[in-house]
């Protein structure tokens, strides 16, 4: 056989010989005759013909360290799943008399607190009190371990339905369901409100509450993240389950994932400006239809959840400032002249009060405030000058109120937690004979004091955030007192040495201040807690399994056996575990920026906010 003449084609990929494809080089071949050898292996007398090449083996890429955990922990993560409460869709649909099914493992795992005296002093932020420490996380509130016989029998939804018409829709009016409404025809028109008031309204019992929130945010998870719904009746029933979160746990973040999850949908639907007409189409034959004008339960809906994230921002800083706009104040107009509900006139005021706490609060917070170019904008006015104008429009707005408005307890507060916002910028003077800030504190806590202890049971959101800013308050109040008592102390005796004179002596009243304002009206306040829960288990016949006031009640003599150590570490002139040093450096800038907030009362303080069982607990 001659050697081929005519030019042939490379091979195809995966088609060459084995000898050229090990040697790699390109397979020619001149004649397309089955059976004959390519050009190369016909030159070197090789019988490419009997060598079929092996199947080409793909190069794999070895898995990473970082790969694998993350497969390893959604793998678990599935198995977890699939053992947490296996049917949710029929929990709230009816309300039969069967046991709710248990949620064994749906709370994550809480780790045991360290004491007070244990914590880890590397965490502890250079504090001049001991104790305080600014990395400590969150409680958990979340039951652990629910079974069959730990959930209570389910309420018949017109008594549900009661519940939350006379006890829970009065302090927060902003989802109303008119007296008369059947439950059938709540269910017909508004199914997912309905699924909500039955579990905001199963208030005798904190457990079932918790089993019943598990189904209410699958739930929201289908209709809102799946398959994008949007729809006032969801508008709706997540601003009832905001208003009532106070009963949950916050630890988890779904109270910040909720709010912003509202503000969307409202930005969806289109609340969040005016109607205004379509414009005519050239394609269509007949002129476009009028829009519906907005109806009162849009308008509250919508001032109700700005109210809600205004509540969350100036209470734990976790979202920012919520802009209010001429819509928002055009809503309150027009709900307020209306006057189709009794509850209206509150609600109105209600988010008045809250926009001016805010205005007060984004003044006196530096990093608030909107940044413009130097030189663009006019001089603004002067600190102290602006909250002399503050102070004088709350007298104003607190004479001008309607007299039923002036005796209610949550606009009260309102009014109160603003007064304290205004003398904020004065609480790091340290001065114990500041009579507007002991005043302002007083008339909080006299008026918390004063309301029927059955009322604390339906108290919402936003009067929990007004109880945590002023225990706060308090808290720091006395922790820069007893800071300054110490430093005059200090001052006093070594002034007394060069020149005794009447004028360096520490003045008597301050002690008597910090523990008779600061640990008495704690303690108050935790007996009235104590005693509202066994009112309540009286009134409906000992079945009460509601442990929010008593965890809030722990938590209040926490804070006072805090402060009554403060004040013991002062006046026995022992300073540990820190130095006296630190205590006399006091707060810097940034600790008093980490106080400011009411965070301080859930996070700065580790220990105290574990029940004896070592789980968090309240908030």
């Amino acid at each position: 056989m001659g050697k081929p003449t005519e030019m042939g084609r490379s091979a195809r990929w995966g088609a060459a010989c084995n000898p050229c494809a090990i040697a790699k080089v390109r397979c020619h071949r001149s004649t397309g005759t089955p059976g004959t050898e390519c050009d190369r292996c016909w030159s070197l007398a090789k019988k490419c013909t009997q060598q079929v090449p092996k199947p080409r083996k793909k190069r794999q890429a070895k898995p990473t360290k970082k790969s694998q955990l993350d497969d390893e922990t959604i793998i678990e993560s599935l198995k977890l799943q699939e053992q947490i409460c296996p049917s949710l869709d029929g929990l709230l649909d009816s309300n039969s008399d069967q046991p709710l099914p248990p949620c064994d493992s749906s709370s994550p795992p809480t780790t045991q607190s360290p004491s007070e005296d244990q914590f880890d002093e590397d965490a502890v932020a250079n504090t001049s009190m001991p104790g305080f420490n600014p990395f400590a996380r969150r409680p958990c509130t979340c039951p652990v371990n629910l079974g069959k016989e730990d959930l209570g029998s389910v309420e018949p939804d017109e008594k549900l339905l009661s519940i939350y018409q006379n006890h829970l829709t009065p302090p927060f009016p902003f989802v109303i369901v008119s007296p008369g409404t059947a439950v059938a025809q709540l269910q017909r028109g508004q199914p997912f409100l309905m699924k909500v008031i039955r579990m905001v309204a199963h208030i005798r019992d904190r457990r079932l509450m918790w089993e019943y929130k598990q189904a209410i945010m699958q739930h929201i998870s289908d209709a809102v993240i799946l398959k994008s719904e949007r729809s006032l009746d969801l508008l709706q029933g997540i601003l009832v389950f905001l208003g009532y979160y106070n009963y949950y746990c916050l630890a988890h973040g779904q109270f910040n994932n909720l709010t912003h999850l509202a503000h969307s949908m409202i930005g969806d639907i289109g609340l969040d400006r005016d109607v205004r007409p379509r414009e005519r189409n050239q394609y269509e034959a007949m002129d476009p239809k009028e829009p519906k004008a907005r109806t009162n339960e849009e308008r509250r809906a919508l001032v109700g959840v700005w109210y809600m994230s205004s509540i969350s921002a100036l209470t734990f800083s976790k979202l920012d400032s919520p802009r209010y706009t001429k819509h928002f104040e055009r809503c309150l107009s027009e709900l307020k002249d209306a006057a189709e509900q009794e509850s209206d006139e509150l609600l109105v005021e209600l988010v008045r009060i809250q926009h001016f706490t805010q205005e007060i609060f984004e003044f006196n917070d530096s990093d608030q405030v909107a940044y413009s170019c130097p030189g663009l904008i006019p001089h603004q006015i002067s600190g102290p000058s602006h909250l002399y104008e503050a102070q004088a429009e709350l007298e104003r707005a607190r004479s001008s109120l309607p007299q039923p408005l002036k005796s209610n307890y949550l606009l009260t507060s309102h009014y109160d937690i603003a007064q304290l916002r205004i003398l904020e910028p004065q609480l790091s003077r340290a001065d114990p004979r500041n009579d507007a800030i002991t005043a302002a504190l007083r008339a909080w806590f006299d008026n918390w004091l004063a309301i029927p202890t059955r009322y604390y049971s339906y108290m919402p959101m936003p009067g929990f955030g007004h109880l945590i800013y002023a225990v706060s308050f308090l808290a720091r109040r006395a922790r820069i007192l007893l800071l300054a008592q110490d430093w005059a102390r200090d001052n006093s005796a070594n002034a007394q040495q060069v020149h005794p004179t009447p004028e360096t002596t520490i003045p008597h009243d301050w002690s008597e201040t910090t523990e008779g304002l600061m640990l008495g009206v704690l303690e108050s306040l935790a007996v009235r807690f104590a005693s509202a829960k066994d009112e309540m288990a009286t009134i409906h016949g000992g079945d009460w399994n509601n442990d929010l006031l008593d965890l809030a009640a722990r938590r209040l003599r926490v804070i006072k056996a805090r402060i009554e150590r403060w004040c013991q570490i002062v006046a026995t002139d022992s300073h540990s575990p820190v130095s006296k040093d630190q205590i006399r450096n006091g707060l810097d800038e940034g600790q008093q920026k980490t106080v400011k907030t009411g965070n301080w009362w859930l996070e700065q303080l580790d220990g105290p906010w574990l029940d004896e069982s070592g789980r968090g607990s309240w908030l």
